[in-house]
């Protein structure tokens, strides 16, 4: 008994097509759908990190001073802004805990900005190794306050 008669090959090939296409189209829609769930805080920490990923390849090039600097300036405003927020992080706390918690985020996002602040003068003065150091510090800061508040 034969359910399709004629050439499958075309068919085929057109299912394969639209079933591409659904897939990729339910790719995107989950990657538009988690990007939108980020929340300010979360896009502005993303940022700082990145900056500093890119920073750690390159502060040490003479070259590339200029744009060690910028990417310095941008982790320094997101720093700012994002100890201006609450972040998601605070969960259901609520009262004495609430205030407890969001007081030890802002020490923490302080630190990274006095830290950021060093890490920008290093540069400026041209001191690789001060600003590797502050780097590494950045790193641990971001350690110490992730494991006591996520």
């Amino acid at each position: 008994m034969k359910l399709i008669s004629g050439n499958l090959g075309p068919a085929l090939t057109a299912r394969t097509i639209l079933a591409a296409g659904i897939l990729l189209l339910t790719v995107s829609f989950g990657r538009a759908e988690s990007d939108e769930e980020s929340s300010p805080v979360e896009m502005l920490m993303g940022k700082i990190s990145r900056n500093m990923k890119k920073l750690s390849r390159q502060f040490d090039n003479d070259a590339s001073r200029s744009s060690s600097l910028e990417l310095v300036d941008e982790m320094i405003k997101a720093n700012a802004q994002a100890a201006s927020l609450v972040p998601d992080s605070v969960g259901e706390r609520s009262g004495g805990e609430r205030e407890k918690y969001l007081a030890r985020y802002r020490e923490g996002m302080a630190e990274l900005g006095k830290c950021l602040a060093s890490l920008k003068a290093a540069l400026e003065a041209n001191e690789p190794g001060q600003a590797e150091a502050l780097m590494d510090e950045a790193y641990a800061l971001r350690d110490k306050f992730h494991e006591e508040l996520l």
